[in-house]
């Protein structure tokens, strides 16, 4: 028997899990809460989700990964900085991420905006 592994990531409507077994088998399910990812039959829960948040939009690791992606670049976002994270809405995390990098937070992190709230608070 191989091991289950399911790919999770956030999106509106809470985590979409794409589960692999290791042969053919591809199957997804979308979970609303985090605990509901938890409770999936994997072996290996992989969540696409930054661990911390850093003082400064923009990481080595996400500058060094686009760099070989070529015209995929921009399937690779920036993390937010953390104040960004727990503005109210994405004009004003703009706003405080723009003098910090020179960078404009993608909307696409308006998704995750609930995710590190929801992280910090399973601590």
């Amino acid at each position: 028997m191989r091991d289950l592994v399911a790919g999770i990531d956030g999106c509106p409507a809470g985590w979409i899990a794409v589960m692999w077994d290791g042969g053919a088998s591809i199957s997804s399910r979308l979970c609303a809460r985090f605990s509901d990812v938890m409770a999936l039959p994997a072996t290996i829960i992989a969540v696409d989700m930054p661990i911390g948040l850093p003082q400064r939009s923009g990481r080595p690791p996400e500058r060094a990964v686009r760099s070989r992606l070529g015209g995929r670049q921009s399937s690779v976002f920036a993390v937010p900085s953390e104040i960004a994270v727990y503005c109210e809405d994405y004009a004003q995390a703009c706003r405080v991420n723009l003098p910090i990098p020179i960078r404009r937070r993608r909307c696409q992190s308006n998704v995750s905006i609930s995710s590190p709230r929801c992280a910090k608070s399973m601590r």
